[in-house]
């Protein structure tokens, strides 16, 4: 068994929470995402504004590794980069396919941003985010075709995830490099496959990942936020990660009480911090501790990634929910 990283020993949240930091430093997403100076101000505002947050939480920018790839990107002022029209369409291109380097796209960008929240605060860990295999596959390929090609074909999937790992691989070495105390790995195309195919087309490019890239010192948190993945845990938990994230549509029950030995993440709904108000968020943080405060393997997260838009008071309340209940406890 890998050990519980340092940041999860601890039970204080975690959330996967960056991307508000923009309006609170007067910055767009655009910014955050293109310069290195506002995204580690964003990380460090974070820990700033929520000090207990667990650690500091890089960016969850799924198209960050497509766009190394060659593959067109759409930038917006408020809200994520979006990849645009896939580049594989043939056995052929995906054979042609070049593995990039560290310098390709904003992976520059991203790695400067946590060398400058490293170097502020080394003491605090850090964890940066990077999209898995099979979902950067479905970048590659379209994620609808990708999702048929382990019928249609498997071959080509085959060539698109190892060139996938590779790249992973390098980027999550960089990533330690950096000062980086684990990452969190975005696979969300998992979870709307069954089990099967999850143990056919997924574990195994994610174990190679984590058997290259996971040691004593560096941790990685598999994140998964699909419909089927809480019918997937005794598929994915194979993958050895250290620590295991859920979305809000996934039933954590069940995972806790199978006696996990990794800490289990999750799962406030993140566009409820947009939408609801600080007394119901307050009343959705304290749902998910009477379900799950007494397992001791659950943190409490969000389902994914926060939107910009959230309300900074509604984030408060979740914390001032956890923390009214640490203090009866």
């Amino acid at each position: 068994m890998h050990r519980i990283p340092s940041w999860a020993r601890t039970r204080d949240p975690l959330f996967i929470l960056s991307f508000p930091a923009a309006a609170a430093l007067g910055k767009t997403v655009r910014s955050m995402v293109t310069d290195p100076q506002v995204q580690a101000e964003a990380i460090l505002e974070i820990r700033r504004r929520f000090p207990r947050q667990a650690a500091f939480t890089g960016l969850m920018d799924l198209s960050l590794e497509a766009e190394a790839f060659g593959y067109p990107v759409r930038f917006a002022d408020d809200d994520l980069p979006t990849v645009l029209e896939p580049v594989i369409h043939t056995p052929q291109d995906a054979e042609a396919l070049v593995v990039p380097d560290l310098e390709a796209g904003r992976i520059p960008v991203t790695l400067e941003a946590l060398k400058r929240v490293h170097a502020q605060d080394p003491d605090t860990p850090l964890l940066a985010g990077c999209i898995g295999p099979f979902s950067l596959a479905g970048r590659l390929a379209d994620p609808s075709a990708a999702l048929m090609m382990p019928v249609t074909d498997p071959d080509t999937l085959k060539i698109l995830l190892d060139k996938a790992t590779a790249c992973l691989i390098q980027l999550i070495e960089a990533f330690k490099a950096a000062g980086c105390a684990g990452v969190i790995m975005a696979e969300p195309m998992a979870g709307l496959m069954s089990p099967a195919m999850n143990r056919r087309f997924v574990v195994p490019w994610l174990k190679r990942i984590i058997d290259a890239v996971q040691t004593e010192e560096f941790s990685v948190m598999l994140h998964n936020c699909g419909p089927s993945a809480g019918k997937c845990w005794n598929v994915l938990r194979q993958s050895g990660a250290a620590a295991y994230h859920f979305g809000n549509a996934v039933d954590l029950l069940p995972i806790l009480e199978s006696s996990p030995d990794t800490p289990v993440y999750g799962n406030l709904d993140p566009t409820a911090f947009v939408s609801e108000t600080p007394e119901t968020i307050a009343c959705l943080t304290q749902y998910l501790i009477d379900s799950y405060g007494q397992c001791p393997m659950w943190r409490l997260s969000s389902g994914c990634d926060i939107p910009a838009a959230a309300h900074p008071a509604a984030l408060q309340a979740a914390f001032d929910a956890w923390d009214k209940w640490l203090q009866q406890n």
